[in-house]
């Protein structure tokens, strides 16, 4: 597949052009929140380009080729999949902290504030940190601008062009690149990778992936490199024809391809899907010349990490279930994950979505429980579902739902006793409780 000549960023129904690029890099937030609005960001679009024109990698390299240059010395890792990405980015980098390697690593969306998407050695940056980040990349952002406008890069490049800056900066080993979208013309692609992981895949951004699992694997499959490892994850059995379409890409471009499925160090209590992220990011680590993890190792690893939004547990006399999930095989998880906690108990589930994903077939399952109340929300922006056509499908199961807005809702959810409390649907709504909930002093 040939990478699509870069044009202007053109305007879809539904997207905002981006503005001008302020004459001085930020300063502070306020400055930060005026100067990202200059770049397009399909994040908060009401829908994604289909034109394939509108993507690609090839803004994201001539703004890091003009900045930083790529790097010289540090590992990359690219990480793709419909789900797990930001799980095994985590993994891979508490295990690299752990021998006490240096790690920048990307994670998109954020949960609660915007320097989560840059992280450095373990934890996210500061804001002082992601200020001269961006700054960092200020002159090459306005000779691109004066020069060359039709490569303005977008919100998402600059992220990952912040990371190679800061990688190459602080002389990092490591750098782990989270693909946004897809995988060859993703934004991470600019940047050239010694390990591909491809995680779990699920039907997602139809339109601009494919309409079925090997379509979308193959898609996403196509930043295997030559020469350099691809790491799949292989122990969904009921996705065979999807991994095998993912391999064929990967050895047809000439990648050293790896199967992971389970790995016998990590311990029966971890539950999937973090047990698969998990082999995946213990596979490439070693992979990518660490020594062998011993048993304790990935013990104290486990013990160590947070995943927020991601299957979290919020503590409190009646725990909350924090999870972004969104794709058909995640609120599969999601759901098996909350009947561990029920235990046979009712339970509220807060949730709220976005339009352009596969809601109605993904919540189905969870629908068929009568013993299940829920809130529908909002989460704000363009992209998001009307609650009222999330109620509305809640209602055609014959399922009891009050719709609230987000505020309400989440003080709704608060309010809830003797049941097992549930957040999902979205990253976006994830953040929003998370943040709200661990402000109160009264979970």
């Amino acid at each position: 597949m040939t990478e699509p000549t870069p044009t202007p960023l053109e305007c879809e129904r539904g997207q905002t052009l981006p503005g001008e690029i302020p004459p001085d890099p930020p300063r502070n937030a306020s400055e930060l929140e005026a100067y990202l609005r200059a770049f397009t960001n399909f994040e908060t679009e009401r829908t994604l380009p289909t034109d394939r024109r509108a993507l690609g990698p090839r803004r994201c390299a001539a703004l890091i080729e003009r900045a930083s240059g790529f790097p010289s010395k540090t590992r990359v890792i690219q990480i793709a999949g419909s789900k797990g990405k930001g799980s095994t980015t985590l993994w891979i980098e508490a295990l690299l902290c752990s021998r006490g390697e240096s790690v920048v690593a990307t994670l998109s969306p954020h949960l609660e504030r915007i320097e989560e998407r840059l992280r450095i050695d373990g934890r996210a940056s500061t804001e002082q940190e992601f200020l001269a980040s961006l700054g960092s990349l200020h002159e090459a952002l306005t000779a691109i601008d004066r020069e060359e406008p039709a490569l303005r890069p977008t919100f998402f490049d600059l992220m990952t062009a912040m990371a190679v800056a800061t990688a190459e900066r602080r002389g990092s080993d490591w750098l782990l690149l989270e693909v946004g979208l897809g995988g060859p013309l993703d934004s991470t692609s600019a940047v050239p990778h010694a390990t591909g992981i491809l995680t779990t895949v699920d039907l997602e951004h139809c339109a601009q992936l494919g309409n079925t699992l090997p379509e979308i694997a193959a898609e996403k499959a196509r930043i295997a490199t030559r020469g350099a490892e691809f790491i799949v994850f292989a122990g969904a059995k009921e996705d065979k024809s999807a991994l095998e379409a993912a391999c064929t890409i990967a050895t047809e471009r000439g990648a050293r391809v790896r199967r992971v499925v389970d790995d016998p160090r990590i311990p029966a209590s971890l539950p999937p899907p973090q047990r698969g992220n998990l082999a995946l990011a213990l596979s490439a680590v070693e992979g990518g010349g660490s020594a062998p993890f011993s048993s304790v190792e990935v013990k104290e690893v486990i013990e160590s990490i947070e995943l927020p939004g991601r299957l979290e547990l919020l503590a409190g006399p009646q725990p909350l279930l924090l999870d972004g999930a969104h794709t058909i095989r995640s609120i599969q998880h999601f759901a098996a994950r909350l009947d561990q906690l029920r235990a046979g108990k009712p339970a509220t589930i807060l949730v709220g979505t976005m339009h352009d994903k596969s809601w109605r077939e993904a919540f189905a399952p969870l629908l068929r429980d009568p013993e299940v109340e829920w809130i529908a929300t909002g989460t704000g922006g363009p992209r998001a579902a009307n609650p009222n056509e999330i109620a509305a499908l809640i209602r055609e199961h014959g399922r009891s739902v009050e719709i609230l807005p987000l505020e309400a809702a989440i003080e709704r959810l608060r309010a809830v006793r003797d049941r097992q409390r549930a957040v999902t649907g979205s990253f976006r709504l994830a953040g929003a409780v998370r943040r709200q909930w661990l402000s109160s002093k009264t979970p």
